[in-house]
């Protein structure tokens, strides 16, 4: 009969596949940790956004053009250009009602008022 004794400063090395396995859960909890804080972080959006395009009559678009967003509810502004496509976003708008004016040189100034957010 044979004994083996090890020292406690001994220790045994885990097999290839076991740290494989080991890697592979550590890898899978992350990827489902992450996943469920952004689904989290969508659903708590508090913000939102007027866009469009900004064309005349004919439907020539519009750049350069001047659009300016008004809170109806707490009278705070915002004022952004349209793009070279006659486009614009106003992002990050509180939940609430909005008149927006657009101005652009040779043409008449309009105004939508009760834009929801």
């Amino acid at each position: 009969m044979q004994i083996i004794l090890r020292s406690s400063t001994q220790s045994l090395k885990p097999s290839p596949i076991v740290k494989l396995a080991f890697f592979a859960a550590l890898l899978a909890m992350f990827t489902l940790a992450s996943a469920t804080l952004n689904i989290a972080f969508a659903q708590s959006s508090t913000t939102g956004a007027i866009s469009g395009t900004v064309a005349d009559k004919a439907g020539a678009l519009l750049p350069g053009t001047t659009i300016t967003v008004k809170s109806t509810d707490t009278g705070a502004t915002r004022t952004v250009k349209s793009n070279a496509s006659g486009e614009y976003l106003v992002p990050d708008l509180q939940p609430g009602t909005y008149s927006a004016t657009f101005s652009a040189d040779g043409f008449q100034t309009y105004q939508e008022n009760s834009i929801t957010v």
